[in-house]
């Protein structure tokens, strides 16, 4: 900014008038990351069947395209229990209209169940998005999305009457409220989060299959003294096959380290004759934080997690929660937040030990 020296400022103007010059840069065309990601929501540490807690990740991004503030690109994500691969258009308007617009297609390969009755699904998926934001903190999005889902046990017997394969064509349309008043999105100290996704599949959209769910969940937090922070959750999850059961893909779980923990993964709910997870059509899960600080960038956390997976809605019942409590350390590194929580199972009385569970970020 250079002054200009015709209008020095007078007694009356407190502003200097200059002359700006401005140098605008665009953005690098192509962005690429790639790193590592543990996974404790699959598989905690010690637990006899360890999947696997080391992901791989990296993405690929092609910005500005034509000109039009266009992105395009890919993203892949590979563990053990996931791989999966997905490329995106991302448009920031709409018809001049401050709509942004989304297209993505998907392929995932997903392994599930215990051993001895492991699944695996295979979903081709594509999704039409739009989200709105009115105002800062609050954002409307609507989507219509077909999946193809094939799901087959993973040690197929033909002669086995209890093995399955089977291939279904999943469309729904989805509709989210989402408001945003944390002061801050990884590690909040203050404020509030609430989220409602409500899912509409119906046959005329495609789909093989007619069913709604809710999901629903609150976050609040309340600094309390030097550092201490009380952080609460709630989720509330509700579906409803018609005409027959969800398939395991659209169920509800729970149990781990971002649900209950003390509980391996999954491992809550309805299971199968050979004790296998087999989710069900609704969920409750309440946790309890207290986060303080204890030396630098070393924190600690005190938590009580309630949750349970009923087989349906009206199988719902209070006194049917199951209850984990615990304590975990937290460490602010530049690669972000670390976490280490162990937890005891309380309403289980076949379970004396309890289960570690290690990842980046809060539980919530």
């Amino acid at each position: 900014a250079i002054p200009i020296a015709d209008l020095a400022p007078t007694p009356s103007v407190a502003e200097q008038p200059v002359t700006a010059r401005v140098s605008v840069e665009e953005w690098p065309r192509y962005r690429l990351r790639y790193g590592v990601q543990l996974i404790d929501e699959r598989a905690p540490v010690g637990e006899s069947d360890s999947r696997g807690q080391v992901g791989a990740v990296a993405d690929l991004t092609r910005q500005n395209l034509f000109g039009r503030a266009i992105n395009v690109g890919g993203a892949v994500r590979y563990d053990v229990v996931q791989k999966a691969a997905r490329g995106f258009f991302v448009f920031p308007s709409f018809f001049g209209r401050a709509v942004r617009s989304n297209l993505f297609a998907s392929r995932l390969r997903e392994t599930f169940g215990s051993e001895g009755a492991k699944a695996i699904s295979n979903r081709n998926g594509l999704t039409l998005e739009q989200q709105i934001t009115p105002r800062p903190g609050l954002t409307l999005s609507y989507s219509y999305s077909f999946e193809r889902d094939h799901t087959f046990d993973q040690d197929l017997d033909p002669d086995d009457p209890l093995a399955f394969d089977l291939t279904v064509d999943v469309a729904r349309f989805n509709t989210n409220l989402r408001v945003e008043r944390r002061d801050d999105l990884f590690n909040p100290t203050r404020g509030w989060f609430h989220s409602s996704t409500f899912e509409w599949g119906v046959k005329s959209l495609g789909s093989d299959l007619r069913f709604a769910k809710y999901v629903g969940q609150q976050n609040y937090f309340r600094p309390l003294w030097r550092g201490i922070v009380l952080a609460s959750s709630a989720r509330v999850g509700l579906g409803a096959g018609f005409e027959q059961e969800l398939i395991p893909s659209e169920r509800f779980f729970a149990g781990g380290g971002t649900t209950v923990r003390g509980y391996r993964q999954d491992g809550l709910g309805p299971t199968s004759f050979f004790g296998a997870a087999t989710g069900g059509e609704a969920l409750i899960i309440l946790n309890q934080e207290v986060r303080f600080p204890v030396w630098r960038m070393l924190g600690a956390v005190g938590f009580v997690d309630v949750g349970n997976v009923f087989r349906s809605v009206g199988d719902v019942s209070l006194e049917n929660l199951q209850v984990g409590t615990g304590l975990g350390l937290r460490a602010e590194t530049p690669v972000g937040l670390l976490r280490a929580d162990y937890g005891l199972p309380v309403s289980d009385d076949d379970m004396t030990t309890g289960q570690w569970f290690f990842s980046i970020g809060q539980a919530f």
